[in-house]
């Protein structure tokens, strides 16, 4: 299968995250960079209003209902936007440049192509699948809403609503956002949610860090360049989400940080040359957090955690304005109680959002030295990454040196510490007391990393820039630039008449051409290392399709295939989910008896799932059969995900029932057809 045959999809994909996003950040005066990079997340708000609103009124949630509803939302906030905000004649604060514009464009399509090569490489066809435990409930989930019309996520958990069984809350908004491209590109589920991924990883990803370095740092063209290049040379993200579980909705969610912490920083009134009003950039901020939990609420936990020391800077800052500014007590002491408020709130919601504490069955897999330092080399989970982690500690300095923006190295100690004590701290109510939200799982932290490590190895790069053109003009007789001035590149601007009489373009044009310089060294060492390198190679053997493969073989993906000319579409087929079975639903659009490894079961379903290999006419089995509507099954062997001691093992042997009939075969895997219950 061609790689082209992905094109409709994540063009599918791009105008699903982008396009209602992009409407109301416009409305709201965001232009630039701004607009592009808040638009996903106010895009995944809108989706999660839309599917809660149609599951809570039970309207079917189909491509028709979708966009019906999805216009009707835009419509109404623009609306009410637009007429707010011109009433009151609110303006953008300020406005980039077109180059800046164009910069912007340039890094995220580098990032694009960087990501979308290497993925596609690792997975060598565009409807691979991930080869591990989460795929079956995430491939499912995307079916059950596109069979069954239901989006809604208090319903979503086990699957079996789809069965008129029990349902449960569960975050789905990666499920919505597959679904519907699925729905409007008519690509089929796996290349639907390949296409997703590479927009989540080279799109939303990119824009969003793009969003934050230019909040921190203002429109500078080193800067924006580096980001997209360097937002796509880490091995902890985005390529591990893709890799590991697969964790798909805490890709989601993680992706969405850098943005909302961007806008964060506007609202904080810490920006450089910010683009929203302070007002504007809290509503902003706030309309994320819905699109952020439902992604993943470990995400917007995390949020919590990189954000706090953003908070604390823009505290300490605003009790120093207000004492300077002669402030009455009574103002002093409201800030304090409110400041003591969301202390209060954000610690409760630390402590309560979190999973069970048996499903966070992660223990420690690293001493302290070793950890720490697996942490400053960015080797977690391959080897070590010097060009990257060079440069972020070049960042660090340079955040020390400039004295701005130093709330990103107390985010940078979280993130790190957080890390090293799920590495270190042993079983028990402690690790999961400072590592449940993330189900202590070492994995997870490593992910969050980058959203920090990005925007400081891109400070580390501009100022390295700064430097030389300090030394150009130096030697050229001129006045040095400062480090970090956000004007420095005005100079290299063709047409920019003030900077060329000024007589600082050389100097600039010298800094810029340093910093580029930087920017292709790191990028080829990083690109080319051994970090990446391993990192690609493990996510090849993940959606690896051989005979071997971790889930679904070769021959039994080629037998799911042939199942929807071999099998009446409103069919029930009993498989094993361990062995992959259950993937029937979802690849060939054949309902299964159990959608998910884990999961409420009938008993009757129970029962099939541990004796259908005894089944025998006029057996319990064959009512249970008669009950749940299972007409057909497949036997896909003793060998489940995790060895044959996970599988149930009524599952596989299915020969030895004289009620069921071997209708088809692909070496080892097998489909039968009920045939003797009656």
């Amino acid at each position: 299968m061609s790689w082209w045959v992905i094109v409709p999809a994540a063009i599918a994909a791009g105008a699903i995250v982008l396009i209602p996003g992009l409407v109301i950040a416009y409305s709201a005066t965001a232009r630039g960079v701004t607009a592009w990079g808040l638009a996903p997340l106010l895009s995944m708000t809108v989706f999660v209003v839309l599917s809660l609103g149609l599951g809570v009124a039970h309207l079917p949630f189909t491509a028709v209902t979708a966009a019906v509803g999805t216009a009707v939302i835009v419509a109404v906030t623009a609306i009410v936007l637009v007429l707010v905000l011109r009433r009151r004649g609110v303006r953008p604060l300020h406005t980039d440049r077109p180059w800046i514009n164009a910069m912007i464009l340039v890094t995220v399509v580098i990032a694009l192509i960087t990501f979308s090569i290497r993925f596609a490489s690792a997975l060598v066809h565009p409807d691979a699948i991930s080869q591990t435990f989460d795929d079956v409930f995430h491939l499912n989930g995307v079916r059950y809403i596109i069979d069954t019309h239901d989006a809604n996520p208090l319903t979503f958990i086990n699957l079996d609503a789809a069965f008129g069984g029990p349902g449960g809350f569960y975050p789905n908004l990666w499920h919505v956002l597959a679904s519907l491209t699925a729905l409007y590109s008519g690509a089929s589920i796996p290349v639907a949610l390949n296409a997703l991924n590479i927009v989540i990883c080279g799109v939303i990803w990119p824009l969003g860090c793009v969003l934050l370095v230019r909040s921190l740092v203002g429109p500078r063209l080193v800067a924006l360049l580096a980001t997209g290049i360097l937002s796509a040379s880490f091995g902890a993200f985005p390529m591990l989400l893709v890799t590991y579980g697969v964790l798909y909705p805490n890709l989601l969610g993680l992706a969405a940080l850098p943005a909302a912490l961007g806008i964060l920083v506007f609202a904080t009134r810490l920006a450089t040359k910010p683009t929203l009003v302070p007002v504007l950039a809290w509503i902003a901020f706030i309309a994320t957090i819905p699109g952020i939990a439902m992604a993943h609420p470990n995400a917007f936990v995390s949020l919590l955690v990189v954000g706090f020391p953003l908070m604390f800077a823009f505290g300490w800052r605003w009790f120093k304005d207000a004492r300077a500014e002669g402030a009455s007590r009574a103002r002093l002491t409201r800030g304090a109680v409110i400041t003591a408020v969301i202390a209060v709130v954000g610690l409760v919601l630390f402590i309560v959002l979190r999973p069970p504490r048996s499903t966070a069955t992660w223990g420690p897999s690293k001493g302290l030295w070793d950890a720490i330092w697996s942490a400053i080399t960015n080797g977690q989970d391959n080897a070590a990454q010097w060009a990257v982690s060079i440069l972020v500690l070049v960042g660090v300095a340079a955040v020390f040196v400039a004295r701005r923006n130093w709330w990103l190295v107390g985010s940078l100690a979280l993130v790190w510490f957080f890390y090293v004590a799920t590495a270190i701290m042993r079983e028990g109510g402690w690790r999961f007391a400072v590592t449940g939200t993330w189900y202590s799982d070492i994995h997870r932290l490593v992910a969050l990393g980058p959203v920090v490590l990005v925007p400081l190895a891109v400070i580390g790069v501009q100022w390295l820039a700064d430097l030389a053109a300090s030394l150009g003009a130096v030697l050229a007789g001129r006045r040095a630039q400062p480090a970090l001035d956000v004007d420095a590149d005005r100079a290299a601007i063709p047409g920019d008449e003030d900077a060329a009489a000024s007589g600082r373009r050389w100097p600039v044009v010298f800094g810029t051409a340093f910093g580029l310089v930087v920017i292709l060294v790191a990028a080829v060492v990083a690109q080319v290392g051994p970090g990446l390198a391993s990192m690609s190679g493990w996510t090849g053997a993940s959606f690896a399709q051989v005979p071997n493969s971790w889930l679904l073989s070769s021959d039994e993906r080629a037998l799911i295939d042939r199942v929807p000319n071999e099998v009446p579409k409103d069919a029930v087929v009993a498989g094993d989910p361990w062995t992959g079975a259950s993937l029937v639903w979802a690849l060939a659009d054949r309902r299964t008896l159990a959608p998910h490894i884990y999961g409420a079961r009938t008993p009757a379903a129970n029962l099939i799932l541990a004796r259908l290999r005894h089944a025998t006419p006029g057996s319990k089995v064959c009512a249970a059969l008669k009950k749940e509507n299972v007409t057909y099954a497949l036997d896909f062997g003793s060998n489940g995900l995790f060895g044959p001691k996970r599988i149930n093992k009524g599952m596989n042997g299915l020969s030895a029932s004289p009620v069921l009939t071997l209708i088809d075969q692909q070496g080892p895997a097998k489909l039968y057809k009920v045939t003797g219950c009656d």
